[in-house]
């Protein structure tokens, strides 16, 4: 994990204004505190005036956190930078999502707030009661049972349950797929989930353009409570699409 090495820091303070986890303190020298501490990278980035800040080569579980927490960590399994997948960018790459689904996208934490995994199995599993489809090639996905959305030792990296309970990282993206018909009540299951987790989230949906409108729109605007903002992400490539 990031620590400062003593002989060099001389207390400035520098490190402390930079993090976004109020992982530092300042004691005789700089303190990170190892539980709080999400591997980002943040800190080194601030360019410390006698560079007393240093990040060793980092092995699972605590590799995790650098992942999903520092946005010029690459993961190897999925060879894309950032949380999650291509299609948090644009569908055209593998059409994930076709005309009858809706794409949900359910970020979790944010800097400052920051998200344990065990929270982020809370509402995997929850959306996994709704029979939801998690999307392959999210960092994840790799890390749940697809059915159960619980955790699984069944991973790329090899971790136990345990293992992967203990990561906390600034934030993680959950992506998933539902036929539209679903739409009300993973909204309400999404709802309900989040009185019982220590932390925020938003939630992004990916729909097809339909007849002049958004396809799931008028699902969505039925929805009691549920303030739509058709404003997001829309991704006009000159490339060729990636599927066939």
């Amino acid at each position: 994990m990031v620590y400062a090495d003593k002989e060099s820091c001389v207390a400035c303070g520098r490190c402390v204004l930079y993090c976004p986890v109020q992982a530092i303190e300042i004691r005789e020298t700089a303190f990170i505190d190892p539980q709080k501490c999400v591997e980002c990278g943040t800190c080194i980035r601030a360019e410390c005036p006698v560079d007393a800040l240093k990040q060793p080569e980092l092995q699972p579980p605590r590799l995790l956190r650098k992942l999903f927490s520092d946005p010029l960590a690459r993961f190897e399994q999925t060879d894309v930078p950032g949380r999650g997948t291509e299609e948090m960018k644009t569908n055209d790459v593998t059409n994930n999502f076709k005309f009858g689904d809706v794409g949900w996208s359910v970020e979790m934490g944010r800097p400052g707030v920051s998200t344990s995994f065990r929270d982020v199995e809370t509402v995997t599993t929850a959306l996994a009661e709704h029979g939801v489809e998690f999307i392959e090639l999210n960092p994840l996905s790799m890390l749940i049972d697809h059915k159960t959305g619980k955790f699984t030792e069944k991973n790329p990296w090899n971790l136990t349950l345990s293992g992967v309970r203990s990561i906390r990282t600034l934030s993680a993206i959950i992506e998933c797929k539902s036929s539209i018909d679903k739409a009300s009540e993973i909204v309400e299951a999404l709802n309900d989930v989040s009185d019982k987790i220590d932390t925020v989230f938003t939630v992004g949906i990916i729909s097809r353009w339909k007849d002049g409108e958004i396809e799931v729109l008028p699902v969505l605007e039925k929805i009691k409570d549920v303030h739509v903002r058709p404003n997001g992400k829309h991704n006009v490539g000159i490339g060729r699409p990636g599927f066939n």
